[in-house]
């Protein structure tokens, strides 16, 4: 004669088995999310992170962008807006192949912010001049710097963070001007220093926009972006800088 278990102790016994591995489950699962918790804040950060100055000397891995383009030399970014961006230098047998081509050497309209080739001494040249489009489509690209024609937006966007491998700077606008497009007032070149302190009082004089600063010095960076505001066929907005 067969022995029968009754029903009643079949099921008692799936609902421990399934309460069991539910338990189980949760355990794992929580013990994964804290794993993946710790790996995250253990991460390097993104190649395209970059944080405030004041939380990382240079929060620019420049390991990675020298490996996706040796031309890379600078990053620029302006706190509060949308300027976050890598800055190359110009190749020397096409100066303008950045104005098509974005950092990754891929043909774009938007790009890349870089640097005129008469600076010969790129970064460390007594004037920087740095190009980059103003994309009013969405924005993006050096249009924010167009925005600084209006006194308002200038006084409250003060400052231009630039990092490169050797420093991280903190310029200081000092001053903005539109210009017709085939204005010849850039200069990148200059006899001696007292040459370039001549031609920055007469840029600064000119300026549309102009913010007071006590301090100066022997070098300068010109943020130079396409603008609509009077001549919308052919204007650059010029923003001035220096450390």
């Amino acid at each position: 004669m067969r022995m029968r278990t009754p029903l009643k102790t079949h099921a008692g016994a799936l609902i421990v088995a399934v309460g069991f591995a539910l338990v189980c489950m949760a355990f794992v699962t929580c013990a994964f999310l804290l794993a993946m918790h710790g790996r995250a804040q253990a991460a390097s950060p993104d190649p395209l992170d970059t944080v405030d100055a004041a939380e990382a000397e240079c929060p620019v891995d420049w390991d990675y962008w020298k490996e996706v383009n040796p031309s890379v030399c600078a990053w620029v970014k302006v706190p509060g807006t949308s300027i976050d961006y890598p800055v190359v230098e110009s190749p020397g047998d096409d100066p303008c192949f950045y104005l098509t081509h974005d950092v990754y050497g891929s043909w774009n309209l938007w790009g890349c912010p870089y640097i005129d080739p008469g600076c010969d001494k790129g970064i460390d040249s007594p004037n920087v001049v740095v190009y980059g489009h103003n994309m009013t489509t969405d924005g993006s690209m050096f249009h924010d710097f167009g925005c600084y024609h209006d006194a308002s937006f200038a006084a409250g966007h003060r400052y231009v963070l630039l990092y490169t491998p050797k420093k991280a700077y903190r310029l200081e606008v000092l001053g903005s001007k539109t210009i017709d497009g085939e204005a010849h007032d850039k200069r990148t070149e200059f006899e001696n220093v007292a040459d370039f302190f001549a031609y920055r009082q007469a840029e600064l004089a000119s300026c549309d926009v102009r913010l007071e600063s006590t301090r100066t010095r022997p070098q300068m960076f010109t943020f130079c972006t396409c603008s609509y505001y009077m001549n919308p066929d052919n204007e650059r907005t010029l923003v001035f800088a220096q450390e």
